[in-house]
């Protein structure tokens, strides 16, 4: 930032894998970062890479790493990396922030998972916080001691980083900020980082979200999204599911929106249709979700059943019968650990276990 320092934090990998970008490209960024990646990253620093053949390496002169959250009392801008992890912790998150930064102090709250309403923006105050959509995910691949451990990490910088955080995204787009953002968003947009304005974030991220039906109903009926687009029952069934949340969104005057492929009431009526050869189910899983294929990409259960639960709550209040949505939310239930958290992943506030910068300190 041209005006001052720019704090990230959030789940670890991808606040470091955003900091460091930020950094490289002369922002002056701190990262706060739990204990053991703050010794690790000021010990052996930090690469970055990903499947478009980015190389970096981030040391302590580049970026400022620390697991006190005094920075936040002087950032220009607070930026929160897939840390909507429950109600109860983001809602700490939020009043910490409120709490230590300044007023004036913009908040950027970026989620990887579909969470069409972010509760760490409806949280603070009016006008301090600003939603975002990130289109891919970023993995670990540091070991305990230190060594890479994924084969995507062979590349020379991982052979010249073995003790040092590998950070690894997996999928490409640019970050996708609130238009209202405005010139903050756009000093944000770096080599290997970029961002791309947009007015309907919350559409997107319920596109996500309906998205993510197909790979979520393919994972509960144990099959393959392939395979599950060519079997009649599934294909009927997601068709059903994608039809009555479209007609709840539709009713509350929102639209959502994919981030690539079909419109999504054309899927809907492409579902209903007779079983298609392998070819063209082939096609139309990636017409469906260009990042099917990849696992690790898909909202967890707990984010899609927390999102579902808002449907669930706008189809009552909007008097729409949604008896499908509330079958699927049971489903996931059943699929969670018992403390599995709510619109996310991660626990903000859960540092010993190295998921997020965020201590227990008040």
């Amino acid at each position: 930032m041209r005006d001052g320092q720019i704090v990230v934090l959030g789940e670890p990998a991808m606040a470091g894998f955003c900091a460091g970008l930020w950094a490289t490209a002369g922002h002056d960024v701190c990262w706060i970062a739990p204990s053991a990646h703050v010794a690790r990253f000021h010990h052996h620093g930090m690469a970055l890479t990903d499947p478009g053949g980015l190389e970096a390496r981030i040391g302590a002169e580049t970026l400022r790493c620390t697991q006190d959250l005094a920075p936040l009392s002087t950032a220009a801008l607070i930026v929160v990396a897939d840390c909507a992890g429950g109600d109860v912790d983001v809602l700490d998150l939020a009043d910490r922030i409120a709490k230590i930064s300044l007023v004036t102090t913009p908040v950027l709250s970026l989620q990887s998972a579909a969470c069409p309403e972010d509760p760490l923006v409806a949280r603070l105050p009016e006008g301090r916080g600003w939603p975002g959509l990130i289109p891919w995910h970023v993995r670990d691949l540091t070991g305990a001691d230190g060594v890479a451990t994924c084969e995507g990490a062979t590349s020379a910088a991982a052979a010249t980083a073995a003790t040092a955080i590998k950070l690894h995204r997996q999928g490409t787009g640019p970050l996708i900020l609130d238009a209202a953002s405005g010139a903050v968003a756009r000093e944000l947009d770096v080599p290997c980082l970029e961002v791309a304005l947009r007015r309907d974030v919350a559409a997107l991220h319920w596109g996500r979200l309906l998205e993510d039906l197909l790979p979520v109903s393919a994972q509960l009926a144990g099959l393959s999204p392939g395979l599950a687009l060519r079997d009649p029952g599934v294909r009927r069934g997601l068709a059903d599911h994608l039809t009555e949340a479209l007609r709840v969104l539709e009713r509350a005057g929102l639209r959502p929106r994919g981030r690539q492929g079909l419109p999504l009431t054309l899927r809907a009526w492409i579902l209903r249709a007779p079983p298609v050869p392998t070819p063209v189910a082939r096609w139309l899983g990636g017409a469906w979700w260009l990042g099917w294929r990849d696992a690790s990409g898909v909202t967890p259960p707990a984010a899609m059943r927390a999102a579902l639960e808002r449907l669930l709550a706008l189809g009552a209040d909007l008097g729409v019968a949604t008896p499908l949505t509330a079958e699927l939310v049971a489903a996931l239930r059943q699929t969670e650990a018992p403390a599995d958290p709510g619109c996310g992943s991660q626990r903000p506030q859960d540092s010993a276990r190295g998921t997020s910068g965020v201590s227990s300190a008040p």
